[in-house]
């Protein structure tokens, strides 16, 4: 047996170091792991994700169709493009917010709807969580932890096999010096919103 997951969003959310950080996790909690990542245009906006299989016999990287205990969504467009990859018992945590990619800003292409975007997960009967976190890292003071904040979540509403406290030592070891105080403060603030909901 393995834990499945899929980080996506848009390049400069973060999304490669938490998918660092999580695997780095597993790794200090004795747990083996297999990951990857695709940056694609990354630097220019855009998609990116980060693929995670931990468990005792993963010789693969590559998370199948229908596999995936969990897909974390930075941003919503590119989280509905993973659905196929969830399994029926999974559950997607979303960004709720959009990034705008330029074609849509032009005005050449339109986003979709986000109830449109929810029902990709729905006509699937699949669970999503939907949150606002880029307006929880407003209200911190720095939108830079969201990936801090989304790892909160993620322990918190999903069956993870790693433990709160090495997430939170691995954040501490991952992130500049500077900001550790605040990245811890992501986290907490997802556990505890994760944890309400």
């Amino acid at each position: 047996m393995s834990f499945n997951m899929i980080i996506t969003g848009i390049g400069g959310q973060g999304v490669v170091s938490a998918g660092t950080i999580i695997a780095e996790a597993a790794l200090r909690d004795g747990l083996r792991i297999r990951n990857s990542d695709a940056t694609g245009l990354a630097q220019r906006g855009g998609s990116v994700h980060s693929q995670i299989k931990i468990g005792e016999n993963v010789k693969s990287t590559i998370v199948h169709p229908g596999t995936a205990d969990v897909i974390l969504g930075f941003e919503p467009l590119e989280a509905s493009r993973y659905a196929h990859l969830l399994k029926p018992d999974g559950i997607a945590i979303v960004n709720s917010k959009p990034v705008l990619p330029v074609t849509v800003k032009n005005g050449m292409m339109s986003y979709p709807l986000m109830d449109e975007l929810k029902q990709i997960f729905d006509e699937r009967s699949l669970k999503s969580i939907w949150v606002d976190a880029l307006e929880a890292c407003e209200r911190l003071g720095n939108t830079r932890v969201l990936n801090s904040l989304m790892i909160g979540y993620l322990a918190a509403k999903a069956k993870l096999p790693i433990k709160i406290e090495t997430l939170k030592e691995t954040i501490m070891a991952n992130v500049p010096k500077r900001t550790i105080e605040l990245n811890l403060k992501a986290f907490d603030l997802g556990l505890q919103q994760g944890g309400e909901e």
